[in-house]
């Protein structure tokens, strides 16, 4: 017994080690070396997005008078913030953590989300440029009352899960093998795999998605053409008829083109967050040959969707003297302009010009 024993003990500990395998943690640390940009990428849209849409949440809920332009922006801010919190954090697990997550359910509720709220934020976007369009042609009638800017809000996030339960059912977790510091080891991206790219349902998934995708590419298109042409033909009748207006009647005529601008600049860098990411996923497939340089690139239009999560704050930022103002304040923790004999109420609302009933 103890010569079995010994025995064993020998056959274990002569047995050769290769040399040129390597080991488990030098696999993950040129993984997350290589995957640096993107880790970078990935963690400044986290940060700045959530902290950006928490504050939009806050200053146009609790801080301004609620009406059809705060309504739109809070449940835009909603949609990017869902983003922040499932598709940021999961791309960030497949580059720190991809031996240790369970890949089949990452890159299934990971796509699922991404298209979810992309198809929501575009719907609402059409109906947001339709309702401008009717503003700007007709700037003293009030075309959505609130009660039916809710009903058509509902509409845009539950029509979004119809179309988007089919990328639920496509295979998706494409392996490749890299080579970087002279080690080769295997990535995972979160894109449908060769198999799946053979099958009918993809290509009724591709089919609905140009159809949705240029759909509300050339309505968009169309409705700001048109609004940008309606704006300078009634430019003189409008100001003529702002002059002819009570002085506190006269901020409404303002109030169109402030939202236009706001509501015009959001909906571009959602059309232009979008371009990189459809033209890698449809003209380019991911390979071992990329250069760490390439890769970064590559990464950086791939993920390309997730800049409208981060940027729209900026734009709220940049057009609204009324926002920055109110971030002021909260950030500051200064206390709100006060006229005098005028209560904080009243003063909120009379200064919130950007969030007249539009």
């Amino acid at each position: 017994m103890y010569s079995t024993t010994d025995q064993n003990i020998t056959f274990l500990s002569t047995e050769p080690v290769d040399a040129d395998i390597p080991l488990e943690s030098e696999i993950r640390n040129a993984r997350i070396l290589l995957l640096l940009p993107r880790f970078i990428f990935l963690f400044v849209i986290l940060v700045v997005g959530t902290t950006g849409n928490v504050l939009v949440l806050y200053i146009y809920h609790f801080k301004s008078k609620l009406s059809t332009f705060t309504l739109f922006v809070q449940v835009l801010a909603l949609l990017d913030l869902l983003n922040c919190f499932t598709s940021v954090p999961g791309a960030l697990a497949l580059v720190i953590g991809q031996d240790h997550v369970d890949m089949d359910i990452l890159c299934t509720v990971m796509p699922f989300l991404s298209l979810y709220t992309a198809i929501a934020s575009g719907v609402l976007f059409t109906i947001i440029a339709y309702q401008r369009y009717y503003g700007i042609s007709k700037p003293m009638v009030i075309l959505f009352e609130l009660p039916l800017a809710k009903k058509l809000c509902l509409f845009s996030i539950l029509i979004a899960v119809v179309p988007s339960i089919l990328r639920l059912f496509l295979d998706y977790g494409l392996r490749s093998e890299v080579s970087f510091n002279d080690l080769k080891f295997n990535i995972t991206m979160c894109v449908v795999t060769d198999e799946a790219r053979q099958s009918t349902l993809y290509f009724i998934y591709q089919a609905v998605l140009a159809i949705l995708f240029f759909g509300i590419f050339v309505t968009l298109s169309v409705l700001y053409i048109l609004m940008w042409r309606q704006m300078i033909r009634s430019n003189q009748k409008r100001a003529q008829l702002c002059q002819d207006q009570p002085e506190s009647s006269q901020p409404n005529c303002n109030t169109h083109v402030n939202t236009f601008k706001i509501f015009f600049a959001i909906t571009v860098v959602f059309i232009l967050s979008y371009l990189p990411h459809l033209v890698i996923v449809t003209f380019r497939h991911l390979d071992s040959n990329l250069s760490p340089v390439r890769r970064a690139f590559y990464d950086l239009g791939y993920y390309s969707p997730l800049w409208n999560n981060a940027a729209n704050p900026l734009v709220y930022s940049f057009f609204s003297a009324d926002f920055r103002c109110k971030c002021k304040q909260v950030l500051c923790c200064e206390p709100p302009p006060q006229q005098p004999g005028v209560s904080f109420r009243k003063t909120s609302r009379m200064t919130s010009v950007d969030q007249s009933t539009v």
